[in-house]
């Protein structure tokens, strides 16, 4: 039975059975939309294939826009090694559409599996009968190992509960929420006919419900404008969990409305036990609505009776394992709880999936695949895991045979889904529906005026459409020219700078990811973190004639002894002066990450490190003064992080804020006597100031709403304005309807009690 086709062009195979592009032999990660486009433009190379056609084949039913093709071909491209000015593999015809280039050859329809092979004995035939008689045994025999191949077939797939990537391809998902602003963290009541989800139509984030009956409307569950978020249902339907972002904390209101109570003063991203009587929870609250999950360094995995009559109590530990624990989900056996931690295993560190047994014991790694993100949901069944899979706009299925054991490697779904980024991953009770919220974000850089009795509205800098989908991480020159990062399409990094004039141009072009951008000393020089495949460092870069030179590589950064790993963050987690003579690390030791400096010289690191704070919750985030002699840091109490001053050398710690929220670094002014930084009150985002003399603190900005953030803000002497990058997250939440799983009939097994 031939098995679908493998298709070679250049480098690069489709391969149909798999759903995979390879590349030089290696995966590539891709969405399945990617896929199928692919697969259209080799099926008819070396033809030009119009873009009507392949709206038509890879968006039936779905209206989008040319930015929607426009995204895939980018996808595609990275994913080829190749340049749409010169290309290699797929060509852009004007006005029509695309071809493939290389020639392209199907080495498959490969043969599938063979059949197990089954040994009958033949019976004894006259002679003038045997030919006949052996076609007729040889055609009987053939379909009888046929029917057993497609029976342990059937059973495997029941087994591991592997989605069939050719069918779910086929599915076509419903939006559940309607466009615009955010509504999403959708979630399925017990008995189907309902679904919850968090919107800001008001304003202000609110839970709601809504019946799945044509005609229904949503019914707000809260309306206190403390920016709702979560929700999840009780397994007996009584009750909704959620996080409240503005007030922080876990709340239970009645599903058909009520009174909302606080089950834990702290903590987010709720799930219920499958008996209904515990909550598991991660204990720093959400921070933004970015995907692949928001929780600070110090965040660790708690529980809380559902009756609220004890207090909740940790089931992790900080540092066990090293890094953030977060978005807790339970096993169907209501022992295991499955949370994610994001890696602080160094600058190439990613997310994991660890178990912990309720009832005691050390947590055990689930899954470390370089696929997984902690975007994920479990099958009701326990078989296996759907996620979002890092790098992609795609949902993955990781099979899982006990949660005390490694999973299996992760495969692509090919459900069809949508949006630039994917969270909130959920499945109906019964395995029957699965959701998601695509997101749909992008960032640009702003400006705020800050003249003496001079109080403009922020305005936007830079044009998001003619960067890509995001512009980022701003530092401003003594002139007050204006570098920044510029995305393209999820893709890596590019340096622009905003010229005096206003005007924006990109001044590196190699395929290189590039970001980190520091104005140096001379006001003429950037420093930036390249990565041109040799491996990541930090370069300088003449904004004028585009020329790099490297400084040092992070592989040459010495690892101070006895810690678990090191911070993520911008610029690798790396801090320098201005003069390039000093560089901050946050380390991770005994589960707290604090901040370690090291001397630099002109050809890299000098001596080792050394440890600069000692904070018992936390230190990260380095903002060194102009002159280099001090450092503004985050430091972590609680749920809240301030931000806190101390010399170079550590000594003269002092805190800076004080108010509950979120304060992030930012920058100095030039005279060294006041800080602009991010706010976070009452989960909404602003520009604040703060004075390092009287410690007064001014907002700058009157952002609302808690989908919108600040980031990065930094002073502008030459115009008297404070720069920043602000980010916009829109959600819709969306729904598919999934095929009925191969059963142990189906299978063509008969069944015994507790096996079908």
């Amino acid at each position: 039975m031939p098995a679908p086709p493998v298709y070679r062009f250049g480098e690069a195979e489709l391969d149909l059975g798999t759903y995979q592009l390879r590349r030089a032999g290696e995966v590539q990660a891709l969405e399945p939309k990617a896929i199928e486009v692919l697969r259209l433009l080799v099926e008819r190379a070396p033809n030009v294939v119009e873009k009507e056609d392949i709206f038509a084949i890879v968006w039936t039913d779905t209206a989008v826009t040319d930015n929607a093709l426009t995204r895939i071909i980018a996808q595609l491209r990275r994913a080829l090694g190749d340049d749409a000015r010169e290309p290699r593999y797929i060509a852009t015809i004007s006005t029509r559409g695309y071809r493939v280039l290389p020639p392209v050859e199907i080495i498959g329809a490969r043969p599938a599996d063979p059949p197990p092979q089954i040994d009958v004995p033949a019976p004894a035939r006259s002679p003038h009968l045997r030919a006949t008689s052996l076609v007729a045994i040889a055609a009987v025999l053939t379909l009888v190992a046929l029917g057993v191949w497609l029976a342990i077939r059937a059973r495997t797939t029941a087994t591991t509960g592997a989605p069939d990537v050719a069918t779910m391809a086929s599915l076509s998902p419903i939006p559940m929420t309607p466009p615009g602003g955010f509504g999403g963290f959708m979630t399925f009541s017990p008995d189907e006919d309902s679904i919850a989800f968090a919107s800001d139509r008001t304003g202000t984030m609110e839970v709601y419900v809504q019946g799945l009956a044509e005609g229904s409307r949503p019914t707000a569950l809260t309306s206190n404008g403390r920016q709702n978020v979560q929700p999840v249902w009780s397994p007996d339907g009584r009750f909704i969990a959620y996080h409240e972002m503005a007030g922080n904390g876990i709340w239970i209101v009645p599903s058909r409305g009520g009174v909302a109570r606080q089950l834990s003063p702290f903590g987010a991203h709720p799930s219920w036990s499958p008996d209904g009587k515990r909550i598991a929870f991660q204990s720093q609250r959400m921070t933004d609505f970015n995907s692949g999950g928001s929780f600070g360094a110090t965040s660790t995995i708690w529980i809380a009776d559902a009756d609220g009559r004890t207090p909740p109590s940790p089931v992790t530990q900080l540092g066990q394992p090293a890094g953030a624990h977060g978005m807790p989900a339970w096993w169907p056996d209501g022992r295991h709880i499955v949370f994610a931690v994001n890696g602080l295993a160094g600058v190439s560190a990613q997310p994991t999936l660890w178990t912990v047994d309720t009832q005691g014991g050390a947590p055990a790694q689930l899954s470390a695949d370089r696929m997984m993100s902690p975007e994920f949901a479990i099958a009701p069944d326990g078989r296996g895991i759907y996620f979002s899979a890092a790098g992609t706009h795609a949902i993955w299925w990781l099979p899982v045979v006990d949660p005390e054991r490694p999973a299996g490697a992760p495969r692509p779904t090919g459900l069809p889904v949508t949006g630039d980024g994917l969270s909130n991953i959920t499945v109906s009770p019964d395995g029957r529906h699965i959701g998601w919220t695509a997101n749909d974000p992008s960032a640009t850089i702003w400006e705020a005026r800050v003249a003496p009795g001079r109080h403009d509205p922020p305005t936007s800098l830079v044009r998001i459409q003619d960067i890509g989908w995001r512009a980022g991480s701003p530092t401003v020159s003594a002139d007050g020219r204006i570098a920044f990062i510029g995305y393209h399409s999820k893709g890596g990094g590019q340096i622009y700078v905003i010229d005096r004039d206003g005007h924006s141009q990109q001044v590196t072009t190699d395929r290189g990811d590039h970001g980190g951008p520091l104005w140096m000393a001379d006001g003429k020089t950037l420093a930036i973190l390249a990565n041109h495949g040799d491996g990541a460092g930090y370069w300088t870069l003449d904004p004028e004639t585009g020329h790099e030179r490297l400084l040092f590589r992070l592989s040459a950064l010495p690892v101070p002894p006895n810690v678990q790993s090191q911070m993520r963050g911008p610029n690798a987690g790396v801090w320098l002066t201005s003069d390039l003579s000093k560089a901050a690390v946050a380390y991770v030791r005994d589960g707290i990450p604090n901040l370690w400096t090291i001397a630099l010289g002109p050809d890299g690191p000098v001596g080792p490190f050394v440890q600069r704070t000692f904070e018992k919750d936390g230190a990260s985030f380095a903002s060194w003064s102009p002159d280099g002699r001090r450092f503004i840091y985050q430091c972590t109490d609680g749920p809240n992080t301030h931000l806190c001053l101390a010399d170079a050398d550590g000594s003269n710690r002092r805190q800076i804020t004080h108010d509950d929220g979120q304060n992030f670094i930012g920058g100095w002014t030039p005279d060294g006597e006041t800080y602009v930084f991010a706010a976070r009150r009452q989960a909404v985002w602003n520009v604040a100031t703060v004075s390092l003399t009287s410690g007064e603190v001014q907002q700058v900005t009157s952002f609302t709403g808690p989908r919108f953030y600040v980031r990065y803000p930094t002073w502008d002497p030459a115009n008297s304005r404070i720069v920043f990058e602000r980010f916009e997250v829109q959600g819709t939440a969306w729904s598919v309807d999934l095929p009925p799983p191969v059963t142990a009939r189906a299978a063509g097994r008969s069944c015994s009690a507790g096996d079908c």
